[in-house]
Parts: C-alpha cells; structure tokens; sequence
C-alpha cells in the first residue's frame, strides 16, 4: 500500500464528499433531513456562507423545533464561518484608523504605508506594479507584522484560482520559500499545509503549519475568499498523526526551523471582467524574530509585498511560454480538469446572470428615457 504521506499535489488524507447541491424547495415543507442535507452538500462544495444560512437562519425559520447542533459539522461550520466571514469585510476595506496613525515617519521607520497610485515609485523598477497598495501594521513590539495589498491582474480567473489553489508550486511566487505541502484536504478547498522558508543569516529558517477556508461566493458575487490561519500540529487525533508522520519522512534528522504564527490571513478573488481579476490580501503573521530593523521593515513594505502581485501577473503571463509555469495550466486541463471544470461553470454562471441584470437595468433605463 501506498505511504500515508505524499508530497506536492498528492492528497495525503482526504474525506471530501462530491455531493452537488441542489436548493429543497422551501414550498413545499422542507423537513429537517432535508435542511441537514442540504448544509452537507453545500458545506463539502465549499459553499460555507450558503451552509452556515441553511443552517442558522433558513432552518429555524421554516422549522420550529430545528435544532442545528444536531448536525454533523455544526461545530466546523460555525467555527470556519466565525473565522473566514469578518475577514470578508477587512479585505474589502481594510481597517484605516488601525493604518492611518502608522502613516508617517515614527520610531525611525519612514515607509509604513504605500499607495502606488499616489505615492512616489517605491523602487525604481518599473515593473513593481503602480497601482498595488501595502500598509504595514506593527503590533506587540515588533512581533507581529500585518500587512494589506492590492492589484488587478489581467488574466483568467481560473488561472489566478490555480495559482492560490496549487500548494505545491507557492514556492514560485512566494517570497524566500523553499517548499510547501498539502497534508490534508477536508473538501476540494478546506486544506492543512505546512510551508517552509530557508532564510539567510542571520535568520534562522522559518515554518508555518497552516489551515485554508476556500469559500465559493462564485455564483452570486463572482468572487473567491480563502481564509488562512495557523494551526498546532498536534490539533486533533488524525492531524497530530500525519504532521508527526510528516516529519519523521522529510526531516528525519529533525528540524530546526522556528515556527512561526498567522492568526489570519486572506485572499480575496473577485472577477471584474472575463480577462480581468482583483486580487486583495491580507496578512497577520508573527515572524518569531524578537527585533527587525527598519530598513527591513521599510522594504518589506515598500517593495516585497508589492512583488508579490508581480510575480503573480508574471506567472500568469508566462504560463504557455516558460516550462516551470506550464504545470498551472496542465493541471486545469488534465491533471485536476473536474475541479477546474466546476469552478469554470459556476463562473459562466455568474456572467450569465450579471449580463441579464445588464440587459434588465438598460430596458428599465430605456423605458424611463421613451
């Protein structure tokens, strides 16, 4: 029999249902089975606004004596929805009043906030992209370093979601990383990972074990959200025994890496046109390093988190052109074509219901006009 632990794109455990959900109709008396499956399906299709709704709100609206702690993911629900929802609206609109006071010269660090749109050229390379946005947070005496970027990449949205999606291949985007694993999938789009940064001195290199919420908001808003935390390996039973596993295959010698902490981070996906992307992220994340200078600090703000944008639109770009790219688009059209292939259908979806919105609001206009 195959190792319990496989590496890159493999799954090592999975429990993911394949149920496509299909909305009761509510006329006709929907009983509390029918509900509890329908929270199933949407919760394993990643839908988790939609589940957390059909549980908390749909059901005890339509039932009276719903009770949602009987179902069997109520305590998974709720805690991802608790996590991943508020972090909807920080990315949408990050926490000004939190940034503002940071905005200007203040224990020796002289760039904590970048607005390519309006301030002066962070690098003189031209190819940092002008319009990306990073503020730079500072929490806990230096221990904790928040940060908030965003950019409009031109390229297909299904491109982009395999880019976030690929575990394995973050170290071509991802800033000093050397390697990253997927350790577990719950559903397609509910992962634990472990991420690893060999650093130079006189840093010691760096780890993040690390829990993904993808969240399908595709049909009604046309837009992803991944929330991102940390999580100790020894969480549970089954995750202490694949991390513990993990470790002795890759790191038999052991490992010296200091383990850092993310209590939250996020990506947010929203499809502006067919060939046009807005991609926000933000990030919290202690670094373990007791004092970082302000030269680092400075360019970590100023230069590398915007790169991060431009490595993206560089991959994007290259997909067909450079081989160490091209595993993106192998994987959309062969290796994983069914994941791909539901998310590409349910993004059709939504341009067919803005377009007929379009139409709707110009005959409405049409008619006011005549």
């Amino acid at each position: 029999s195959s190792s319990p632990i496989q590496t890159h794109s493999q799954k090592i455990s999975s429990s993911k249902d394949t149920m496509t959900p299909v909305q009761p109709s509510l006329a006709s008396a929907p009983t509390a089975d029918t509900i509890h499956d329908q929270v199933s399906s949407l919760y394993s299709c990643d839908r988790l606004f939609e589940a957390y709704d059909m549980l908390m709100n749909v059901g005890p609206k339509h039932i009276p004596d719903f009770n949602p702690k009987e179902h069997q993911h109520y305590s998974d629900i709720i805690s991802s929805y608790n996590f991943s929802y508020p972090l909807l609206h920080i990315l949408r609109k990050p926490p000004l009043d939190h940034f503002s006071s940071l905005c200007h010269d203040k224990d020796g660090i002289q760039v904590r906030y970048y607005d390519g749109t309006t301030s002066p050229r962070a690098t003189d390379d031209d190819t940092v992209p002008k319009e990306v946005r990073s503020f730079f947070q500072q929490q806990d005496n230096a221990k904790v370093q928040s940060m908030w970027i965003k950019g409009t990449i031109e390229a297909d949205f299904l491109l982009l979601i395999a880019v976030l999606y690929e575990i394995d291949l973050y170290s071509l985007w991802v800033p000093s990383l050397s390697s990253s694993h997927l350790l577990k999938e719950t559903t397609n789009f509910h992962v634990f990972c472990e991420f690893h940064w060999n650093l130079s001195w006189p840093l010691s290199d760096r780890k993040l074990w690390t829990e993904g919420i993808g969240i399908d908001r595709l049909s009604k808003h046309g837009e992803v959200l991944v929330a991102i935390r940390d999580f100790p390996p020894d969480k549970d039973d089954e995750l202490k025994e694949i991390t513990t596993e993990f470790m002795k295959k890759n790191y038999p010698k052991g490992d010296h890496a200091v383990e850092m902490r993310c209590p939250y981070a996020a990506f947010l996906l929203r499809a502006i046109s067919p060939t046009q992307t807005e991609l926000t992220i933000v990030s919290t994340v202690n670094p373990q390093i007791q004092f970082v200078p302000s030269w680092l600090r400075n360019m970590a703000t100023k230069t590398a988190s915007p790169m991060v944008i431009h490595k993206i639109r560089e991959i994007v770009r290259k997909t067909e052109q450079d081989e160490k790219y091209k595993e993106y688009l192998k994987r959309i059209q062969e290796t994983k074509k069914d994941v791909y292939d539901d998310i590409r259908d349910r993004l059709n979806g939504y341009w067919e219901s803005t377009d007929k919105k379009s139409k709707s609001q110009e005959l409405q206009e049409q008619s006011v006009t005549d």
